[in-house]
């Protein structure tokens, strides 16, 4: 709702199809129970700022998300980064760098915090090996 302007179903209606019913279901019982707790406005002014922060950075989700699966990206992240897990590389190009879901499951790396703590160790080296890949497919 913040990052578009729009009220909850408006907002929920631009979502990709795939994970509009989901999302919005979700977010309409979450924002009950902040009610609730008295803590709506606060839950507000951090999407405000998170909302702003992305729109500054001008980072295109979309077409991340559309080149996350390719092999190219795969390899690019895994090259900048050795050490890393291979296997969560994958899951990292999709949560962390793409912000975006496969499934309607959250994984047990963003309920444990592990995907986070990878992306404390590696993220920074695969961002930037990504970004040089894209800029110069770009040019």
């Amino acid at each position: 709702m913040s990052a578009t302007g729009l009220a909850l179903g408006a907002a929920a209606a631009v979502l990709p199809p795939r994970r509009r019913g989901t999302t919005s279901s979700l977010l309409l019982a979450e924002l009950v129970q902040l009610e609730r707790d008295g803590r709506a406005e606060r839950f507000w002014t951090l999407c405000t700022a998170a909302a702003s922060q992305l729109v500054s950075e001008a980072v295109d989700y979309r077409h991340r998300e559309q080149v996350c699966p390719d092999e190219e990206a795969y390899l690019a992240a895994t090259s900048a980064e050795p050490s890393a897990y291979a296997r969560t590389v994958r899951t990292w190009l999709v949560d962390q760098w793409a912000c975006t879901y496969t499934s309607s499951n959250v994984r047990p790396s963003v309920r444990d915090g592990s995907i986070e703590h990878f992306d404390r160790l590696y993220g920074a080296g695969m961002r930037a090996s990504l970004a040089r890949l894209f800029e110069e497919s770009a040019a």
